[in-house]
C-alpha cells in the first residue's frame, strides 16, 4: 500500500504515532509511505518513507 501527502511530512511528526525499530530518527522529511504487507504473518510490516523532494528512501 502507498500513501501519498500533499506535502513534506517530518519524521518527528510520527514519532508520537508509531514505533520505529532505530531510536535515532533523520532530521528530515518524506512525502510518499510504503507499507510492505507481505510478511503480516509475523505480526511486523516494513515501512518505507520515500521524499521524492530530496531523492531519498528510508
Amino acid at each position: 500500500m502507498t500513501i501519498f501527502f500533499t506535502g513534506e511530512v517530518p519524521f518527528s511528526a510520527f514519532n508520537t504515532i508509531f514505533q520505529f525499530a532505530d531510536k535515532e530518527l533523520p532530521e528530515t522529511t518524506f512525502n510518499r509511505m510504503i507499507i510492505d504487507w507481505s510478511n503480516s504473518s509475523t505480526k511486523e510490516l516494513m515501512v518505507y518513507y520515500i521524499s521524492s523532494n530530496n531523492q531519498s528512501l528510508f
